[in-house]
């Protein structure tokens, strides 16, 4: 290939340069277009920036505006106009609605029905159980059950009337009100409303008999109990009179009895003084 032809195909000096220009003219265009892109990316993110936080304006202001309207709703048409009661018969009704503290215009939806019963029970020490219904828009149902007089245990010149788990009723000069009367219990500080503590704790023989006497199904029958000698627990039940003797064995000794008492009245005989106290059954 001569000179001439070697001329003819690399290119000129100019064509070079107008290449080069060329190339440099495209890269430009294209940093161009980046930038144009990266900034409209940017306008685009603070859009969707604004857009995100007016849409959590707009929904705070609705929460707020659902929040007081429900308050609103809650405070205007769900409060107390009528407190019923039913069950009573030791307290009035205005007593069992003082002692709740329920008031007219309280609440329906705020009321902590946990803590008026508390405080019903604290102040009513004969209320037993208590049911509190929300009837709305605007009542409340109170039912209640009262304690029943079980026991009266004598104590210096009085009796202490107490309900079947030895809670301390009140206390009174006449026993009349229980079913069954104990004496020569001795209490140990006894409190309105409190269980009550023998002085010789829970192995005493009245604790012992007591039990026992549930166990046999014979305590709603006993009428008199007396552990003024602790050799020797003396019960009544309808005409028939049990020395038990001392405590420790009182459940064997009670099935006999339970025996002895069933035979006796088969035979027409519903009066007697029955010794178990040798473990053996003597019968006068």
């Amino acid at each position: 290939m001569d000179d001439r032809q070697k001329n003819k195909i690399a290119p000129s000096r100019k064509e070079r340069k107008d290449r080069k220009k060329l190339v440099l003219r495209e890269q430009k265009a294209q940093r161009k277009a980046q930038a144009k892109r990266d900034r409209e990316s940017v306008r685009e993110q603070k859009r969707s920036y604004r857009r995100r936080k007016n849409s959590m304006i707009y929904l705070s202001f609705a929460m707020a505006f659902t929040v007081a309207a429900a308050i609103f709703t809650v405070s205007v048409f769900f409060t107390v106009d009528t407190v019923e009661v039913h069950g009573n018969t030791r307290y009035t009704q205005d007593e069992i609605i003082s002692a709740s503290g329920i008031k007219q215009g309280d609440n329906l939806l705020l009321m902590d029905k946990f803590s008026v019963t508390d405080r019903m029970l604290e102040k009513l020490i004969w209320l037993e159980k208590i049911e509190i219904r929300r009837i709305f828009p605007d009542r409340i149902r109170i039912t209640v059950s009262e304690c029943s007089p079980r026991f009266a245990v004598e104590y210096d010149d009085g009796f202490w009337i107490c309900d079947g788990s030895g809670r301390l009723l009140e206390y009174t000069p006449d026993p009349a009100a229980a079913p069954t009367v104990i004496y020569g219990a001795e209490l140990v500080k006894p409190e309105l409303g409190k269980v009550y503590v023998a002085s010789d704790g829970p192995s005493a023989p009245l604790s012992e008999i007591l039990d026992e006497l549930e166990a046999c199904g014979l305590l709603e029958r006993v009428n008199k109990i007396s552990v003024v000698k602790i050799y020797d627990t003396v019960f009544e039940l309808d005409g028939f009179r049990v020395s038990m003797g001392r405590s420790g064995d009182f459940g064997d000794k009670l099935r006999l009895v339970t025996m002895v008492i069933a035979d006796l009245e088969a035979k027409g005989r519903f009066d007697a003084h029955i010794d178990v106290s040798s473990g053996e059954a003597v019968v006068n």
